[in-house]
């Protein structure tokens, strides 16, 4: 009997809904949950390229919406302010800028904030340097 695959979307909404965490550190999958469903880690380990496609597929769109919302933050002239991704009320252990629940290890803002933030300050230095190469002004 063939085995029946399962898209990577799938097998990581059925890791999260199983409890587990599923993330990437380069190459690497880091997987943490219930052991009792070991079954569900070998199918994911099974597909680990496609699974790693899926969280960088994923935590791409959610760097991209916050650079979108952060960027029209920044001023054409004086000091860039906090950027923020919405407003929100943080608890102790949530990201100041977006009010989601940060990973262990985190300290202010969660990664795809401070992704975000670093692309937006880093487009905006470049588009200043590319003004003052060519004399216009803001």
């Amino acid at each position: 009997m063939a085995r029946v695959t399962t898209s990577p979307i799938v097998l990581l909404g059925e890791a999260r809904a199983a409890g587990f965490s599923v993330r990437a550190e380069e190459d690497r999958l880091i997987v943490k949950g219930p052991t009792i469903r070991r079954d569900l880690v070998d199918r994911i380990l099974a597909d680990k390229a496609g699974v790693l496609a899926a969280l960088a597929e994923g935590a791409e769109a959610e760097i991209a919406w916050r650079v979108s919302v952060m960027a029209p933050q920044i001023p054409a002239t004086g000091t860039i302010p906090v950027l923020v991704a919405r407003r929100n009320a943080a608890g102790p252990a949530d990201c100041l800028s977006c009010g989601n629940p940060m990973e262990a290890g985190q300290r202010y803002v969660c990664r795809a904030c401070a992704e975000a933030a670093r692309r937006v300050v880093a487009a905006d230095e470049a588009e200043r340097a590319a003004r003052r190469s060519t004399g216009r002004r803001p």
